[in-house]
């Protein structure tokens, strides 16, 4: 008779093997992970209301003394309080004017007269994003609390401003008077390659001379002062919950014309991004057509559209 074995398992063994109920344990726990997190999950859309409001407000213009145009796509239209803003709208004060823009998370832009500026990004939306502001001429003060969402740069032709939590009022791309908090000033080289950042605190100014190196002072130059918008001495005010709720449309005021955005068409080619698709259905408008062709060496990205048969590839010559 063989030698059988009998094979006796370990009873700690068995004891770790789940048995029937502790399969069923087993599914009732995957059962009620996914409760749970069925549940989290209709919360977070019930809670969706709780956002902040900047996170889906608009911008808005919130004040306009005198007159402003604001150049969307290819249209020119009349600023009034109550106006959204988008990315890429141009805006243009008349003289005498001023106009107050205000973001939901407290940002506010003052524009003073005969001044010219892009709007380049918004970041409106609540977005870690940077807000992009690019100016030709004027005045324009920043004002950024604490409670910003975003940096912001303000570009000039010359130099660029980078900011948050500070008020700051420019001219031009001539002179800047930080009035509390701090900025970056980066002035560009004559290639338009960005130097390094300056940091300018609370109560510093600064003026490019015509080296374009960044000369600090303690105090605001008298011209300055003197020549300030008046409504730039105070803190911008709040006026951005008088338009919750209401819509207001500008008022058109016809396409424009090429000297309306001729400036920007010759500007720093990163504020040229865009142009070429958005401006492209005036060139039906011969004069318009014309004078970009006169100054197409101004903005060379346009003479393949003005001239496409430059670009066609040429036949070979027939072989005799």
């Amino acid at each position: 008779m063989s030698d059988v074995r009998v094979f006796h398992p370990d009873p700690a063994i068995l004891r770790r093997i789940p048995g029937p109920c502790a399969r069923a344990r087993g599914r009732s726990s995957w059962i009620s992970v996914t409760h749970m997190l069925l549940r989290c999950f209709l919360t977070l859309v019930a809670c969706l209301h709780l956002i902040p409001a900047f996170a889906q407000a608009d911008v808005r213009v919130t004040f306009v003394d005198g007159q402003m145009k604001l150049l969307r796509g290819t249209q020119v239209l009349l600023a009034a309080p109550g106006v959204v803003v988008l990315d890429s709208d141009i805006l243009e004060t008349a003289p005498k004017a001023y106009a107050l823009i205000e973001f939901p998370d407290g940002v506010r832009l003052a524009l003073g007269d005969e001044t010219r500026l892009m709007l380049r990004t918004l970041a409106s939306g609540g977005k870690p994003a940077m807000r992009e502001f690019a100016v030709l001429q004027g005045w324009v003060k920043i004002q950024s609390p604490a409670a910003s969402v975003a940096d912001f740069q303000l570009q000039g032709l010359r130099w660029s401003i980078q900011g948050r939590e500070t008020s700051v009022i420019v001219r031009d791309d001539a002179m800047l008077f930080v009035e509390h908090g701090a900025v970056a000033v980066s002035v560009s080289d004559l290639k338009g390659r960005a130097g390094t950042p300056q940091r300018l605190n609370s109560g510093r100014f600064g003026v490019l001379d015509e080296n374009r190196a960044l000369v600090l002072q303690e105090r605001p130059a008298e011209v300055f002062v003197t020549a300030m918008p008046r409504p730039f001495r105070d803190p911008l005010p709040r006026l951005l919950e008088r338009f919750k709720g209401r819509e207001v449309e500008p008022r058109p005021a016809g396409e424009v014309a090429y000297g309306d955005v001729a400036h920007w068409l010759q500007g720093p080619q990163p504020w040229r991004s865009g142009f070429v698709a958005r401006f492209r259905p005036r060139l039906g408008d011969k004069a318009f057509r014309q004078q970009l062709a006169d100054n197409v060496a101004r903005h060379p990205e346009w003479d393949r559209i003005l001239f496409p048969e430059k670009y066609r590839p040429r036949n070979p010559p027939a072989r005799p």
